[in-house]
């Protein structure tokens, strides 16, 4: 069997524990692939699979033999929902619950897992959460979590498996120490970084928009700059395209409106307070849409009906 798990670290994490559970069943997995946002996969058989699959962490599959999501924008249309609805009615093996703090914990608690992997848990939780005290920790500290985040999209396929393996044992710092290297190497550059992205962050209303098409792993820059900024609205790039990132600034409650619904209208998806909208081919067509974005955040932060925005969860 095939696992298709979004391409971050909670989805990593959940393809380890949903792994781990298959082979108590004697179900052997084939290989762990990761996805992201803006393929056309719902509509077919994904290229990522050529036998049975199970998805986690990433946008409902009809054919996927096994399920579990905790994103609000998990169907990409009613028809989806409908089948995943009779698919729970059938006692399939699909689960959904926009209410966790991470699918890795979804996973866990359907296993009967939590005592098992707290750890694993934990971490996923507060990496998926951006859990960190404030903007200066998540930019120059180091911890397990920190190294991981940070380092997760540099990581190779060997590294991945390292670290499945380390998480399997519900060690976090064995995982971690997998990508330190990296990571010291990373933080060496990072107060360059920074200074640099001064210039390519501004202020447009209530969002700080930022084009890191450089810096594309430090996703919450803007902030240490714009610390006033409810949301953060970026371009960047990504293997032979352009993408939009958005997040609530996360040390504030200025703001509460679900953006991974709001995103869902352009393609995307993800969480109340992240979101990601990916392809587009040029850099003109994704600063287009995210000043749409950023436009309709404005709107409802400007009227101070952060409540009654549209888009809901």
């Amino acid at each position: 069997m095939y696992l298709l798990f979004h391409n971050d670290f909670d989805g990593l994490a959940s393809a380890t524990l949903l792994r781990e559970k298959l082979r108590t069943w004697d179900i052997t997995t084939t290989r762990c692939v990761s996805v992201d946002y803006g393929n056309n996969w719902t509509s077919g058989w994904p290229d990522e699979a050529p036998g049975a699959f199970a998805v986690v962490d990433y946008e409902y599959h009809a054919n996927a033999l096994l399920y579990f999501d905790h994103h609000a924008t998990s169907f990409r249309t009613e028809s989806h929902r409908e089948h995943y609805e009779l698919r729970c009615a059938a006692g399939d093996t699909v689960l959904l619950d926009p209410t966790a703090p991470s699918c890795t914990s979804v996973i866990a608690q359907w296993a009967g897992w939590t005592q098992r992997y707290p750890n694993v848990v934990a971490l996923a939780n507060q990496i998926d959460q951006a859990d960190f005290t404030s903007v200066e920790d998540y930019l120059f500290g180091r911890s397990t979590a920190l190294d991981l985040l940070h380092t997760f999209h540099r990581t190779t396929e060997f590294e991945r498996l390292s670290i499945m393996t380390a998480l399997e044992q519900d060690n976090p710092d064995e995982a971690s120490w997998v990508v330190r290297s990296t990571a010291q190497e990373l933080l060496r550059y990072r107060e360059v970084q920074v200074r640099l992205s001064e210039s390519h962050c501004w202020m447009n209303g209530s969002v700080a928009l930022f084009d890191a098409r450089d810096v594309s792993n430090l996703r919450f820059v803007p902030l240490h700059y714009y610390p006033e900024a409810a949301v953060v609205c970026a371009v960047a790039t990504s293997a032979n395209h352009f993408l939009i990132n958005v997040y609530a600034n996360p040390w504030s409650t200025a703001s509460h409106l679900h953006i991974g619904t709001l995103l869902s209208t352009y393609g995307g998806g993800g969480h109340a307070n992240a979101g990601v909208v990916q392809p587009f081919k040029t850099y003109h067509d994704a600063w287009s849409v995210a000043y749409e974005v950023a436009a309709q955040i404005n709107a409802s932060v400007s009227y101070g009906n952060i409540a009654e925005f549209a888009f809901t969860s």
